[in-house]
């Protein structure tokens, strides 16, 4: 099967698994290769943004338009953590990151009155973004670089985690906003409600989570790509990602093995030959595992793949290897 022909339909490509894998690599290659025919925007959520290094062009915060080989895209790096801590950022001139309704002077707000753990914060950040991005209209494919493993299932675990939070604080909320009503009266305290602000800000945030929930889930519009290596470490974290994949409900029917050492019989190599030999056992083990899956090999390559080069790279994602 041709990942990148199966790519063309859908609308959200999640590149993710354990670090060091090539996650960026295959996410810059798949967005230049669905650029040719589809309007893409490509976003870095990883803290250690490695997607500029890949385009080898300054990415940063806001969207940034590239251009490689007479092929656009889009590109954005995007930090949750740093977002929020940092003042307004835009994504293009117009409009903001956030909404007039949603910013993130209320956002930081309604966190703090409702005591929020941080990982709520940045996924909550996380949701309001892919929200932002699909109501511009203007894309026919996102395309996201994720953080690693742990990071990624926290920001994929949040939509039905935090509705499930928001009703309880919802419920909080109405309890004792009568009775700060009443105590702000009483001393000559403007009426300015702030826990009814907090709730409605609340109930909004939970519609765009459930919203893009649905939009997470969707077989027909979400992929999410399982990157890793043939070493035993990779496999069992590519297991556990695939497990929590399943049990969330987003879509993932396919894993990228990257760094391939293939078998020369005429290598002359002792450790060359070892290593071959280790990487197909492993190899052979990811496709007895995922039987149920497509499984694309790209072998170890003698050159970096930047830039132009990043088309090469895709030449291998048109033909699984099941």
């Amino acid at each position: 099967m041709n990942l990148i022909e199966n790519l063309q339909d859908k609308y959200i490509i999640i590149c993710g698994g354990k670090g060091g894998t090539g996650k960026t690599t295959t996410a810059a290659a798949i967005a230049l290769e669905l650029a040719k025919n589809r309007h893409v925007i490509i976003i870095s959520t990883d803290p250690a943004h490695s997607l500029s290094d890949a385009f080898g062009v300054e990415i940063g915060p806001n969207i940034k338009t590239i251009e490689i080989k007479g092929i656009k895209l889009d590109a954005l790096e995007f930090n949750p953590q740093a977002i929020m801590s940092a003042s307004f950022e835009n994504l293009e001139e117009n409009p903001p990151l956030m909404s007039d309704e949603l910013s993130l002077e209320t956002l930081s707000l309604m966190m703090d009155t409702a005591m929020l753990p941080v990982e709520y914060v940045e996924g909550a950040v996380f949701i309001i973004l892919l929200d932002k991005i699909n109501k511009l209209g203007k894309y026919d494919t996102i395309v996201f670089d994720t953080a690693p493993t742990g990071h990624t299932l926290k920001l994929l675990k949040l939509p039905e985690l935090m509705s499930s939070f928001l009703m309880k604080i919802m419920r909080f909320q109405m309890k004792i906003a009568s009775f700060f009503s009443k105590l702000k009266s009483l001393f000559g305290f403007e009426s300015y409600d702030i826990y009814g602000e907090t709730l409605k800000m609340l109930d909004q945030l939970r519609k765009i989570i459930e919203e893009n929930r649905k939009l997470l889930t969707d077989k027909k519009k979400t992929e999410f790509i399982i990157v890793c290596i043939p070493t035993i470490l990779s496999l069992y974290e590519t297991i556990r990602l695939s497990t929590e994949l399943g049990t969330l409900g987003v879509p993932s029917n396919t894993i990228i093995v990257n760094m391939v050492r293939i078998i020369d019989p005429e290598e002359e190599c002792p450790f060359c030959k070892n290593l071959s030999k280790l990487h197909f056992k492993i190899l052979e083990e990811i496709k007895r595992t995922f039987s149920d899956k497509f499984v694309y090999i790209v072998p170890f390559l003698d050159y970096e793949p930047r830039g132009e080069k990043l088309f090469q790279f895709a030449k291998f994602l048109r033909n699984n290897n099941q």
